[in-house]
């Protein structure tokens, strides 16, 4: 999780060095909950987590933004659904589910 530092920071060590970023998390939530994409009322946290690391994709040269679900006794697969869309990550409804059943083993 690159957050705790500016992008300003990552930019700096990035220059003196040969390493690319290739992948970024979505950000934890203030009590380390990974992430909120399946969380119900917490669609304002999910919205602000995809910003900020869509910032630092854009910023780093990453292009492989991770979103967090969140843990399987706090969301659904409506939410998940629903959040996922409205982040304006455009799969199917088909491919979503898959990947509901994949994040909860279901």
């Amino acid at each position: 999780f690159p957050y705790q530092w500016s992008v300003e920071e990552w930019r700096e060590c990035l220059q003196a060095t040969p390493i690319q970023v290739v992948l970024i998390n979505t950000p934890l939530g203030t009590n380390k909950q990974p992430g909120f994409s399946a969380t119900e009322n917490k669609r304002e946290d999910f919205i602000a987590g995809i910003k900020k690391g869509i910032e630092y994709c854009k910023a780093l040269g990453c292009t492989n933004l991770h979103v967090m679900a969140g843990l399987k006794s706090s969301g659904d697969e409506e939410v998940f659904i629903r959040n996922m869309r409205e982040a304006g990550i455009c799969w199917s409804k088909k491919i979503l589910e898959h990947w509901w059943s994949v994040l909860v083993g279901g």
